[in-house]
């Protein structure tokens, strides 16, 4: 098979792989109560962790297609509340770049961004987060 082939079907696999991925993070998101700890949607939850942990970029993808599959403010809060916000904390200086940049293009990621739970205040992460534009932060809690 030429290089150019092997390369357009390995990116086509990876493509279904994050659509089925993301498919699967939705119901399992949706039914969350009621999903069995062996299913399919319940694999996609943690296979979903353990990319936000090991290839923050793959994470990004998968981010990317639940938010272009499923607007709702449930599934967008999700997003934020879970696997953007872990982004962040692991791999904070890593992926502002890219959240600034996804957050440009798409108001489903900057309405998953509000949710977003930054820690460390006296941190470049923390100011660039914070400054990314678009997206209204909620007031700070002044009580912790």
């Amino acid at each position: 098979m030429p290089l150019n082939l092997a390369l357009a079907v390995k990116r086509i696999i990876g493509m279904v792989e994050r659509e089925l991925l993301a498919q699967k993070w939705i119901a399992f998101q949706i039914a969350q109560a009621e999903v069995d700890l062996h299913s399919e949607e319940f694999e996609a939850y943690k296979e979903l962790e353990r990319l936000v942990e090991r290839e923050p970029a793959s994470a990004l993808e998968v981010i990317e297609e639940i938010l272009e599959r499923d607007k709702s403010k449930s599934i967008v809060s999700a997003v934020g509340a879970g696997p953007l916000e872990n982004l962040l904390c692991a791999h904070g200086p890593g992926v502002i770049e890219k959240f600034e940049a996804m957050a440009e293009k798409s108001r489903a990621f900057r309405e998953a961004l509000r949710v977003v739970d930054v820690w460390e205040e006296e941190s470049p992460v923390y100011d660039r987060f914070h400054s990314i534009p678009g997206v209204e932060f909620p007031p700070k809690n002044e009580n912790g």
